[in-house]
């Protein structure tokens, strides 16, 4: 704690209130109201079911962009992994990370996932020296199901996307699946600068590792406040979809934005979604108690971290 006696910028504190966080991080700053968070709140990992994706080992070789194949060749709307046993389709949807993006979107990624994964398993035993493939292929039963995702890597901010069913995930496109009930208000709280601020609490680097995520105390909302989230949450997702359908790139393209209305349109598009964020900020903020001072203090510290440089965080991101 800062001593009224000492300069502002000098702290006193006792060495066992560092063990109040997970992991112990050095974090002398923190207010006693947000390390108090630690103690009483679990972890966003006891509402989150939460695993990390497919290693493929050559991504050259298992993955291509959607429009190399066509949709035609690609099994879309599977809801259970088995079910590509003996299904046809050789392409599958896949959810791999990519650059920073709240809400919905990087949908651009087909994996071979033909006969049950047949190519790619043989090459994870090779690579492991014989032993079992599921060194590189993890969480298979997640696969296909409806959750939240979020890139491993990123220089600023982090943020998690909605993950429709269908899908199967990379190691760099991580992905968890709250209760359907919580799934809104994890969205939620997740897209919020407090867990982002968390997060630089437990683990100040670009990667954002699922045990680091797990940690974040996680306060369940009353009626009313989880009600507001289900409310906003899916209008963001919409806003957001609505805007990959006229993105080439992705599964939703119909067509690009008029060129005489689409610049006009971005903008109404983005200033809807800022102002539901600041809403859905506000109420992250009265779900915690956070008053004044600590509001203050956290987005202080993040507006010195968003103004660092992202250049090159779709790069990395896409390398994992």
């Amino acid at each position: 704690m800062s001593n009224s006696n000492l300069p502002p910028n000098v702290f006193t504190l006792r060495q066992s209130e560092f063990r109040a966080i997970p992991g112990n991080p050095i974090v002398y700053w923190l207010s006693s109201n947000l390390r108090l968070f630690f103690k009483v709140y679990p972890g966003i990992g006891k509402v989150l079911k939460a695993g990390v994706g497919q290693n493929t080992g050559d991504n050259d070789r298992f993955l291509r962009f959607w429009w190399e194949v066509g949709c035609s060749n690609i099994g879309f709307y599977y809801d259970n992994l088995l079910d590509t046993i003996s299904s046809p389709p050789k392409w599958y949807p896949y959810m791999k990370g990519g650059s920073f993006l709240r809400w919905y979107g990087n949908q651009e990624r087909i994996v071979n996932w033909a006969n049950d994964a047949e190519e790619m398993k043989e090459y994870a035993i090779i690579r492991n020296k014989g032993k079992h493939w599921s060194r590189y292929l993890q969480n298979l039963p997640l696969c296909f199901k409806e959750g939240i995702t979020w890139s491993l890597i990123s220089t600023t901010n982090f943020g998690v996307r909605y993950l429709p069913p269908g899908f199967i995930f990379d190691v760099g496109g991580s992905c968890g699946f709250p209760e359907k009930k919580l799934l809104f208000t994890t969205m939620a709280v997740m897209n919020s600068t407090w867990m982002t601020y968390a997060l630089h609490l437990l683990n100040p680097t670009i990667n954002y590792q699922i045990g680091d995520i797990a940690r974040v105390p996680f306060k369940l909302p009353d009626e009313t406040i989880k009600s507001c989230f289900d409310h906003l949450v899916p209008l963001c997702i919409h806003i957001r979809q609505a805007e990959s359908m006229h993105s080439e790139t992705t599964f939703d393209f119909v067509a690009p934005f008029s060129w005489q209305y689409g610049n006009g349109l971005c903008r109404l598009s983005s200033q809807r979604l800022a102002e539901l964020e600041e809403k859905i900020n506000h109420l992250v903020y009265e779900l915690y108690d956070l008053g004044a001072e600590d509001r203050q203090a956290i987005e202080r510290e993040l507006a010195v971290i968003h103004n660092m440089p992202e250049e090159g965080e779709s790069v990395k991101a896409e390398e994992e």
